[in-house]
């Protein structure tokens, strides 16, 4: 059975949080025989255990908030309560199946929003690249890749299973630069191991040159993107200023 988020990503938290509800109980307990209210600002614990069992459940709570949408606080807390008196109204299994129903739910929201926003992209760059190929010397391919000749070159160009070294800038339609190997030393890639718009591009340029590549998003990172900087449906460009091949 898959562990759901929310069991992997607050086990620790929840084990933290047991020991600071517990401890702080005992300390507010103790307040309590000696006063008849109690005030929630900082000063008013009676112990530096307290201060820091108070901080580490503010804590916890304000994560909850921010990162674990739709938590019912009093039903947690509830359940908090009765898992540190050793007490569940849900067993095990009850307890997985909810929390894995919560995960298929949470994935699906989180897949059709990437959908969503991967048709989004693809339609601004869909606009990009008929603009682009509007220019001059702009050349397309059938795969849609295209490219400018920015620099020719005189070199080799690249066979199966070749070694380039590059040179490159990538950035986003709008202009926003994402990455970059200047002001570094040019790196080396396999040239069947790249992003398809990369590879067909290498495969034609002879070293020495530098082109412009306009990629669309089936020919780079799709309807996935690449991890939290290049989003769904990306249309990307680069300048690739081949060095060397080997």
């Amino acid at each position: 059975m898959q562990k759901s988020f929310v069991a992997i990503g607050t086990v620790a938290a929840l084990t933290m949080a047991g020991f600071a509800y517990a401890r702080t109980q005992e300390a507010r307990t103790q307040e309590a025989n000696t006063r008849e209210t109690e005030t929630h600002d900082a000063a008013s614990f009676a112990s530096e255990e307290a201060r820091e069992s108070y901080g580490i459940g503010s804590m916890i709570g304000q994560q909850l908030q921010r990162d674990v949408a739709g938590v019912d606080a009093a039903a947690f807390l509830e359940g908090l309560n009765e898992g540190f008196a050793g007490q569940s109204r849900l067993d095990v299994e009850e307890i997985g199946a909810v929390l894995e129903k919560r995960q298929a739910r949470e994935h699906a929201a989180a897949a059709a929003a990437a959908r969503e926003l991967a048709q989004q992209n693809e339609a601004v760059g869909s606009s990009f690249r008929a603009d682009f190929a509007k220019q001059g010397d702009v050349v397309t391919l059938d795969s849609g890749l295209q490219y400018k000749v920015i620099e020719p070159g005189q070199g080799e160009v690249a066979g199966p299973g070749a070694v380039a070294t590059v040179h490159y800038r990538g950035s986003f339609v709008d202009g926003t630069e994402f990455d970059s190997s200047y002001g570094g030393d040019p790196v080396r890639v396999e040239i069947d191991r790249v992003i398809p718009g990369w590879s067909e591009a290498l495969k034609r340029m002879p070293a020495g040159s530098k082109w412009q590549l306009v990629i669309p998003p089936d020919l780079a990172y799709g309807e996935q993107g690449a991890g939290p900087f290049i989003a769904p449906g990306s249309t990307l460009v680069f300048e690739i200023e081949l060095v060397e091949i080997s």
